[in-house]
């Protein structure tokens, strides 16, 4: 008998960008597009076997099976089953693996006709692994019958196959040595699968939006060279891992200060001198070159100086006024930072030399 698709299928949602998606059943198809093989499926002196390889495109188990024949010999003695078998080193070169059949219809009879379509359940039900490579595999059952099949053949792909394929036939009645492959014409059949879910993948590129380091920007190989889990694509810092952790604008790895004292004025110490704190090209701001000052100062002294020297090159830049520079100036002499023990501060500071690090942290 002929036997018909098992139940209505629903279309896989690989790919469609929905953010969402459930497929009662889907189906993995190599439809025919030329005339059936030459070479006879028969257990009279023929083939025994015929073998093509899938990559599996979900998770799923497997419900149903079927593949296009063309009776050229009616003997009812003979049976046919479909079964899916695992595949040697998961790969198609690999060759199909009789020792590992995933799957398997009943034994089948009652063909007829030229090529038509024949699907039937499945006796069991194993989950295939997305990504996986197997065979489905059309297989006579021992028997003394003399009735010959031929299968349809496949040039293109369709359906969601994501390989070439190859297919393999054997003279070996249990499959255990093939005697060749061909890599077109493949041979036509379909697996069935059930209760697929398919994980929301906005941009389309593969990978599932719960995983995905670019969820709205397509970039199936997840390049992230930072390792910050945000891929390169949509990173706006891809050489930072940090990404801007001061926020002044400038990545990581091309700004001269990192973490930015991005304070609307100049504060030294406790000292609020009032002046816009100024954020240069760099990534560095007025604060930040003080900063800089009060880490290398020696003294009390050294500190003033080196904020004289700063910013009078500020001013003759045209970054500073003379009054916003005698602000600076006047903030500075009061801080005590880098000033030694007999100095007498302003601004709470003990004149220590732990003085720059109390008002580092006062920044803060």
């Amino acid at each position: 008998m002929k036997y018909p698709n098992i139940r209505l299928l629903t279309t896989l949602l690989v790919g469609s960008g929905l953010a969402s998606g459930y497929a009662q059943a889907a189906l993995i198809t190599k439809a025919p597009d030329q005339g059936p093989f030459y070479r006879p499926l028969s257990p009279a002196g023929g083939t025994y076997v015929y073998a093509n390889s899938f990559v599996a495109t979900a998770n799923a188990p497997v419900i149903g099976l079927g593949t296009w024949l063309s009776v050229d010999v009616l003997d009812a003695a003979t049976t046919v089953k479909f079964q899916v078998w695992g595949s040697v080193g998961n790969t198609a070169s690999g060759g199909p693996d009789a020792a590992n059949v995933l799957v398997s219809t009943a034994d089948l009879g009652g063909f007829a006709g030229p090529l038509s379509f024949y699907a039937a359940p499945t006796t069991g039900s194993p989950t295939l692994s997305a990504g996986g490579t197997y065979w489905f595999v059309a297989t006579v059952v021992g028997s003394p019958g003399l009735a010959q099949f031929q299968v349809g053949a496949h040039t293109q792909n369709t359906g969601g196959i994501i390989d070439n394929g190859t297919f393999w036939f054997s003279n070996d009645p249990a499959g255990q040595i093939f005697d060749g492959s061909l890599l077109l014409p493949e041979m036509a059949f379909q697996v069935e699968v059930d209760d697929v879910v398919i994980l929301p993948d906005m941009d389309g590129d593969g990978v599932p939006d719960v995983s995905d380091n670019c969820p709205t920007t397509p970039n199936p190989n997840q390049a992230d060279a930072d390792q910050d889990g945000v891929g390169d694509v949509c990173d706006q810092c891809p050489a930072d891992a940090a990404n801007d952790a001061d926020g002044d604008g400038l990545c990581g790895d091309v700004d001269a200060c990192p973490t930015s004292d991005l304070r609307p004025t100049v504060v030294i110490g406790s000292c609020d001198s009032g002046v816009p704190n100024t954020l240069f090209s760099n990534g560095c701001t007025i604060a930040d070159l003080i900063a800089q000052c009060a880490a290398t100062a020696t003294s009390q002294d050294d500190f003033e100086d080196c904020v004289d020297d700063l910013t009078k090159s500020l001013k003759d830049r045209g970054f500073l006024t003379g009054k916003q520079r005698s602000a600076i100036r006047k903030c500075a002499s009061r801080s005590g930072i880098g000033g030694g023990p007999n100095e007498q501060p302003a601004c709470g500071k003990s004149g220590d030399r732990g003085s720059y690090g109390r008002w580092n942290r006062d920044r803060d």
